[in-house]
């Protein structure tokens, strides 16, 4: 049979650059595995391994947007300040005068509050993966407390609801009804837009009141 130039699909298939990426992402998923099977071989705890997987997240986008899963929030005995405080400065080794330019506060403030969270609760934060992030840039917004910049966040970019708020931050529904209810009125102040844009449906958290927690 007379040959022909045409060359098989398989290898038009693999010089697709989609595929290589591919197979260049699965290759970095396996060296990533392989080192952490060394880890653990080592006798490095779950929480060990996972500081150490965020400290390298913090390095490699350290020049970008540094953010807070939701799940760091899933601590009924710390404020959010000091929760954050304590998350940025442990988990991702920041100093506090960088963690004061993240979220806007003054250095002392902070080292102050972290001494207390380090009162309540000595141990290390664990912080589990989550779908849901806050963007450290967004507590500059000095118009709001920590919690109304956080809740506002959440409800408002994830379509979120109260329940479903209160839950990621450990707090009762009426209190994030509330809380986000504050941070509208007060951002529709600022931005002289008026009243209307206040949501004052309170059919989530009835229903959450009526059936029980979820």
């Amino acid at each position: 049979m007379k040959e022909t130039n045409k060359k098989p699909e398989i290898v038009q298939e693999s010089l697709n650059p989609d595929s290589l990426k591919t197979a260049k992402t699965s290759k970095a998923i396996a060296d990533i595995e392989k080192n952490f099977a060394k880890l653990k071989d080592e006798n490095f705890s779950y929480e060990e391994m996972l500081d150490i997987f965020n400290r390298i997240i913090s390095k490699s986008f350290a020049s970008e947007e540094i953010i807070l899963p939701a799940s760091v929030f899933d601590n009924s005995i710390l404020s959010s300040l000091e929760i954050i405080v304590k998350y940025l400065h442990e988990n991702l080794g920041l100093k506090f005068s960088k963690i004061a330019k993240l979220i806007g506060r003054n250095n002392i403030a902070l080292a102050n509050s972290y001494r207390i969270a380090v009162r309540k609760h000595p141990s290390k934060i664990i912080v589990k993966p989550s779908v849901f992030v806050i963007p450290c840039s967004i507590l500059k917004n000095r118009e709001l407390s920590v919690l109304e910049n956080i809740s506002y966040h959440l409800k408002n970019n994830y379509k979120l609801t109260y329940h479903d708020v209160a839950v990621l931050l450990r707090k009762n529904d009426r209190t994030i009804w509330t809380v986000y209810q504050r941070a509208v009125r007060k951002l529709a102040a600022d931005n002289d837009s008026g009243i209307e844009n206040l949501t004052d449906d309170r059919s989530d958290v009835n229903l959450a009141n009526n059936k029980g927690a979820k």
